[in-house]
């Protein structure tokens, strides 16, 4: 048995909320729950959902550049790799667990 799911986002840690609902497993007791996102539902589900906070501004901007680089060039550039800082918001969904 597994003791945490790590969502892709936080719709998604919403689906799991509703499983562990219906199946009787308590979140954090049982099952340490982490979104992706940092969205406004975060902070009002019970209990509340920890997640990983992104910049979201800051990637935008790096896209739009990048875009407009290779507008300008009137060429595709390889694959890259941007790197942001992200934070993780410890919220009530992984609680127990970490105490």
């Amino acid at each position: 048995p597994f003791t945490a799911v790590y969502a892709a986002n936080d719709e998604m840690a919403l689906g799991v909320y509703k499983a562990c609902r219906e199946t009787g497993i308590r979140i954090p007791e049982q099952l340490a729950v982490v979104g992706v996102d940092n969205n406004r539902i975060s902070k009002y589900l019970t209990p509340t959902l920890t997640t990983v906070n992104q910049p979201k501004y800051a990637m935008g901007a790096i896209i739009a550049e990048k875009l407009i680089d290779q507008m300008n060039a009137d060429e595709f550039a390889a694959k890259c790799v941007f790197k942001v800082d992200s934070e993780l918001i410890l919220r009530g969904s992984t609680e127990h667990r970490l105490k």
